[in-house]
């Protein structure tokens, strides 16, 4: 194992510009016993996968760091559509690697240098979510490591709880590991699934009958460091055409938006993106050709098959077509292997706002809210009032079809940093209010874990305390993340 006391700056920070501090080392250990070795020496462990999260998961401010970096294990089974796959492999290498075998795997975030680790840790949803969902659709194993009770593999299946129950016992391929012993009774779960929308990554998934895997799933590392995942993944298909119109009228924009997530059948949409004005004027300060507008949609469509190639292309500009956009107004082109120049705005945008927040040395405030359908104006209503109020240089984009804007602040002082923060923090209260989540797919982390209190009452944060001290109870892992 490798283990770094200096030089380690490439550790200590992620893309919320948030940076570690009094790190004592650095580990990059070669397999799961030097994990478990760690753990037993009973200090303070974060875990740092990609470093591409913006809520400050992989920061810390005391302890040490593990990097997951080794762990690169993959194996594929084409013939079974499943693959074993290390928590250090970056989602590029994964789709390369699937490609290859003509699979894919659809649930795949924005960032592709992020790692298969840190999608579970985080329940990542990405832009095709509209139609996949989360990578917790695609999981049938984790291999964990829990303190004190080592590496162990948990199937699917193998672990439901007696309704709201958790007795502490973890089957395992037959054998039982108990953690019965920290909590001589079961944890009493809470729900965070039913009213909430579909999107929602804040806290612990919680639910009556619910599989142990799915409590893993999103933990952020706060119950196990997850060193292997076991996926299906579907046959990749034989294209995905990418559409972006330009419109003049952000209202026009959202009620096309509205027409297009009435769609189902083979022409469903995996992704439904939005971006605003300010949104195409930084795409094009950074170089790309993009046009002037009020706003742009962003679809991706399957082509179901080699014997009908142009019939999504037509089917997706007759939709444009009955909101008046066309000719030089809709771009088309394919991101099946998401190399394309559409999908490269797509990704670029993120990255132009991240690079902005860095210059001017701010820490990044994004929200990450989502509710669900039929709310979608109260939530447009929340965004326009918070923009109004802050007069700072924000911008508005992403996945329209789930619900799920992001509002972007650019602030370029303490001052107006310090602003934007009070009426963020109110946002998530009127967001709460309407059933919304404050963490629909970015997770918890450090930077909203004191947002929760907006969303879940103190039956549901106790729930999830309760959890935490069952599996670490000596609140090692991640700690100041999620509770």
């Amino acid at each position: 194992m490798k283990i770094l006391n200096d030089n380690f700056e490439r550790y200590l920070s992620d893309e919320s510009n948030i940076k570690s501090r009094n790190i004592e080392s650095v580990y990059i250990p070669d397999n799961d016993m030097e994990i478990s070795e760690l753990l037993a020496k009973e200090t303070p462990i974060t875990v740092f996968a990609g470093g591409t999260g913006i809520a400050a998961g992989a920061t810390a401010d005391e302890g040490s760091v593990i990097s997951m970096e080794k762990f690169q294990f993959l194996h594929i089974e084409p013939e079974l559509c499943e693959v074993s796959v290390g928590a250090g492999v970056s989602l590029r290498d994964l789709n390369n690697a699937l490609a290859q075998n003509g699979l894919w795997y659809p649930a795949d975030s924005t960032e592709q240098s992020a790692t298969i680790g840190g999608n579970a840790a985080t329940c990542a949803w990405g832009t095709r979510s509209y139609k996949y969902g989360s990578i917790r659709n695609y999981i049938n194993a984790v291999h964990v490591i829990i303190p004190g009770a080592g590496n162990i593999r948990i199937s699917r299946g193998e672990n439901i709880t007696a309704g709201y129950l958790f007795s502490g016992d973890i089957n395992t391929g037959g054998k039982t590991i108990s953690l019965s012993a920290r909590n001589q009774a079961g944890v009493k779960l809470a729900d965070t699934v039913a009213g909430f929308p579909k999107k929602n990554s804040a806290g612990y998934y919680m639910k009556k009958d619910m599989d142990i895997i799915d409590l893993l799933i999103g933990s952020e590392g706060t119950l196990g460091i997850i060193t292997m995942l076991e996926l299906t993944v579907p046959k990749i298909p034989y294209d995905i055409t990418a559409f972006m119109g330009y419109f003049n009228c952000t209202g026009e924009a959202f009620d096309f938006i509205e027409k297009v997530k009435s769609v189902k059948g083979e022409f469903m949409p995996c992704s439904i993106e939005f971006m605003d004005s300010e949104s195409l004027k930084i795409l094009k300060e950074d170089s790309f050709k993009v046009k002037e507008a009020d706003a742009a949609v962003f679809l991706e469509i399957e082509t179901p098959g080699v014997e009908d190639p142009d019939g999504v292309v037509e089917f997706a500009s007759e939709l444009f077509k009955t909101s008046g956009i066309g000719g030089e107004d809709v771009i088309v082109s394919s991101t099946k292997d998401k190399k394309d120049y559409i999908y490269s705005i797509r990704e670029g945008l993120p990255n132009g706002i991240n690079k902005r927040v860095r210059a001017a040395g701010m820490k990044k405030l994004s929200t990450d809210f989502s509710v669900n359908n039929g709310r979608e104006g109260e939530l447009l209503e929340i965004y326009n009032e918070m923009r109004g109020r802050a007069g700072i240089k924000s911008v508005l984009f992403g996945h329209a079809g789930d619900n799920n804007l992001h509002l972007n602040f650019i602030p370029g002082s303490d001052e107006e940093y310090a602003r934007a923060r009070v009426i963020y923090e109110e946002a998530c209260r009127k967001v709460g209010t309407i059933g919304g989540t404050i963490a629909a797919e970015h997770g918890v982390g450090k930077l909203k874990k004191g947002l929760l209190k907006y969303m879940y009452g103190p039956e549901i944060l106790s729930a999830m305390g309760a959890v935490r001290e069952k599996f670490d109870p000596g609140y090692l892992l991640n700690r100041g993340n999620v509770i």
